[in-house]
C-alpha cells in the first residue's frame, strides 16, 4: 500500500514539474503570418519535362489545427489553400507538419475545370511570439494536360494575422 502511495506521490510530482510526457495539444504551434519562399515544380507535360518556379508572398491563418493559405503572385492573381497543422508529439509548440489540399481539387483528377493539387510539410518555429520560422514540403498536381511534383520551401517574415478564411469558401 505504501508503494503505491510513493508511486501516486511521484507522478503527481513529475506533473507539476513538467516531467511527465506531454499531450500535443496545438495551442501554442502557430504557422500565422507572411511567408517569403518559393515553389519549383517538375511536370511531365504533352510528352515533354518541363521545370517551373515561382515565388508568390504566401498568407497564412491558422485557427486551431485549421488552416488557410493564400499565395499572391501579383496583378490580382491568387490561389487559396485549406489544411490542417499536425504538432509534433515531443515539441508541440515549435515543430509539426501540415498537409494542404488547393481549393477547387475534386475527384474527376484533371477534369478541364481544376487543377488539382495536395501536400505535406514540415514546420519548424520558435517559440512565440519569434517571427522565424521555416516551412518546406512538396506537393502533387494534377492538370488536363500534366502531372508533377512541387517543392516548397519558405521562411516565416511576419507573425500578423492576414485574417483568411480556414476553408475554401472564404
Amino acid at each position: 500500500m505504501i508503494v503505491f502511495q510513493l508511486i501516486r506521490v511521484a507522478l503527481m510530482a513529475a506533473a507539476l514539474l513538467g516531467l511527465g510526457p506531454r499531450v500535443a495539444t496545438g495551442q501554442d504551434f502557430t504557422v500565422t503570418g507572411t511567408w517569403t519562399g518559393s515553389i519549383s515544380c517538375k511536370s511531365f507535360t504533352a510528352g515533354l519535362k518541363e521545370t517551373t518556379k515561382v515565388a508568390p508572398v504566401m498568407t497564412v491563418s491558422q485557427v486551431g489545427n485549421e488552416v488557410g493559405v493564400q499565395l499572391d503572385f501579383g496583378g490580382g492573381v491568387f490561389e487559396r489553400y485549406t489544411g490542417l497543422a499536425n504538432p509534433d508529439g515531443k515539441k508541440p509548440e515549435t515543430k509539426g507538419e501540415l498537409g494542404l489540399i488547393r481549393c477547387g481539387t475534386d475527384d474527376v483528377l484533371g477534369s478541364e475545370e481544376s487543377f488539382d493539387e495536395i501536400g505535406r510539410f514540415t514546420v519548424a518555429t520558435k517559440a512565440p511570439p519569434a517571427v522565424k520560422a521555416s516551412l518546406k514540403g512538396t506537393t502533387v498536381t494534377a492538370r488536363p494536360e500534366s502531372v508533377g511534383t512541387c517543392k516548397w520551401k519558405w521562411t516565416r517574415t511576419d507573425v500578423a494575422d492576414p485574417g483568411l478564411s480556414t476553408n475554401c469558401q472564404q
